[in-house]
């Protein structure tokens, strides 16, 4: 019996039960709602507090919230949005001019002022937003006149706009001293092409903002309202969408994605999404469990996973199996300096054996993702007298304890907020901040000198050096990008986005 035979997902068996019981109903096109699946239940709406954390809820705050710029979904070039144009004053200083008449939901005017409050409050550290990672290069911001804000960084930051376009929405000033990011959360006021209507722990429903500015990157919607159902369960879901209760739905499993492809009014894609698969390791003994201080216990992990397998099984053919604690299309993830390691249990058994382990040893290893995976890996890492205890947990304590440096290994996986340049997943991880737990000061100066030259040669020399002493350590074990498949009305006219973000309001109805 085959890997595929014993894992088939309990889903499957679902959705052979709604196949057989006559297809699928209409869709919502009627009344022009779209109803969408989402797996997992939002906390907040506020992006820097916890709602931009998971792709669901960015997918959301992209609806009611506007950036000052617009990174193309395709081209990935720059666009106006809130900024009508920007220009770099010196090294450290990039001056924008604000777009006039926009209006808030709430009716009243944006300002220079709201910009410069919403850049100025996520980057003090006293704010605490969880998003610290990116905006942590902001030195603050101040306004010009003639309608410009100007940005001060803290030191030369290449990938500024591309940190601006994607992760930091612009807060109207007044609302949010008022409210706090407790009422944003619960009751976001934004300047995007949605508006709020409803949020509780069933759904989050946004109707189109019929004042939405033109002339921006983000087109006006065609869709009038959009119905975010949260339904944990994949059966569920994939019986809703059958039978018509649900327009669109992601995270389709493999099997299951087979079996919709030839379901009348269904259809189904799948696309490659910006997110990287890995196992960490605590080389530092942080945790206080000691193994993989061990490079070659390191190396003996690595070894006994069978990676091709894993993704043909558990994953799917659109993903690529690849060797870099990066996105392969990130600028400075250079893949030819990648250390990659092929399937070998025997030689996992012998390298253990060699570090003082000839029985194995028992570790916790914390995942939030997919049990399912875990329990995959779990088996790989048995068969080399590996023990691993499988520790799932939801993201919000897995974060918690990544930053306290409690792991001492996790199967986990980023999409690094889908921001396209390696400073990111690299920086993130390995430049001596909490999540940190290779420590290595020589990585810590290739990534300073990687992070802040506008050099984009020297820039990828040095990614290219922190990639190859990552990969040479094994202080990470990257394994395949993500892959998303989704499933949707056939009246719905959708195309699997590049970067992983569903830009709800550029689909319509066919």
């Amino acid at each position: 019996m085959t890997l595929k035979d014993t894992l088939l997902r309990p889903a499957l068996a679902a959705s052979f039960f709604v196949l057989a019981s006559g297809g699928m109903a209409l869709a919502d096109k009627a009344t022009n709602t779209l109803n969408v699946g989402v797996k997992q239940s939002l906390p907040t709406l506020d992006a820097y507090y916890g709602g931009g954390n998971i792709r669901e809820g960015n997918n959301v705050i992209r609806l009611l919230f506007d950036t000052l710029v617009l990174r193309d979904p395709e081209t990935y070039e720059y666009r106006p949005l809130l900024a009508t144009d920007w220009s770099w004053s010196s090294d450290t200083a990039i001056d924008f001019t604000i777009r006039q008449g926009v209006k808030w939901h709430d009716g009243t005017d944006l300002t220079v002022e709201d910009v410069v409050y919403t850049l100025n409050y996520v980057s003090d550290p006293e704010n605490k937003v969880l998003t610290q990672p990116l905006v942590s290069w902001i030195e603050g911001a101040e306004a010009l006149d003639g309608n410009v804000v100007r940005l001060h960084t803290k030191r030369p930051f290449p990938p500024a706009l591309e940190y601006l376009s994607l992760a930091l929405p612009i807060f109207p000033k007044a609302y949010y001293e008022e409210v706090g990011p407790e009422g944003m959360g619960q009751a976001p006021v934004g300047s995007g092409p949605y508006k709020l209507v409803s949020f509780d722990t069933s759904s989050i429903v946004v109707e189109i903002n019929e004042a939405y500015y033109e002339g921006g990157g983000k087109p006006k919607p065609s869709i009038e309202t959009i119905n975010f159902k949260f339904i944990p369960d994949a059966a569920t879901q994939m019986a809703e969408l059958l039978g018509g209760q649900l327009d669109w739905i992601a995270g389709v499993g493999p099997d299951q994605a087979e079996q919709l492809r030839g379901v009348p009014g269904v259809e189904v894609s799948t696309g490659e999404v910006p997110r990287v698969t890995y196992i960490g390791f605590d080389a530092t003994g942080r945790s206080g469990v000691s193994y993989f201080e061990d490079r070659s216990v390191r190396e003996a992990f690595a070894r006994a996973i069978d990676v091709p397998e894993f993704v043909e099984t558990m994953v799917g053919e659109s993903a690529r199996i690849i060797p870099t604690p990066c996105f392969p299309d990130q600028f400075g993830c250079v893949q030819d300096k990648a250390v990659s390691y092929a399937f070998d249990p025997d030689l996992s058994k012998s390298l253990l054996a060699e570090a003082g382990f000839p029985d194995g040893f028992e570790v916790d290893m914390y995942s939030f993702r997919s049990r399912e995976w875990a329990e995959v890996v779990a088996g790989y890492l048995a068969n080399v007298g590996i023990r691993a205890n499988i520790n799932h947990v939801p993201i919000s304590t897995y974060i918690q304890k990544n930053r306290a440096g409690e792991m001492p290994v996790m199967l986990s996986d980023n999409s690094f907020w889908s921001i396209m340049d390696a400073s990111v997943p690299i920086s993130r991880f390995f430049k001596m901040v909490p999540e940190d737990y290779a420590r290595d000061e020589e990585i810590k100066e290739w990534l300073d000198v990687a992070d802040s030259s506008l050099d984009p040669e020297e820039r990828k020399e040095y990614y290219g050096k922190a990639i190859e002493k990552i990969t040479q350590e094994v202080y990470w074990f990257p394994m395949f990008t993500g892959i998303e498949n989704f499933a949707f009305s056939e009246d719905f006219d959708f195309v699997p986005p590049r970067d992983n973000f569903v830009n709800f309001y550029a689909y319509g109805w066919k």
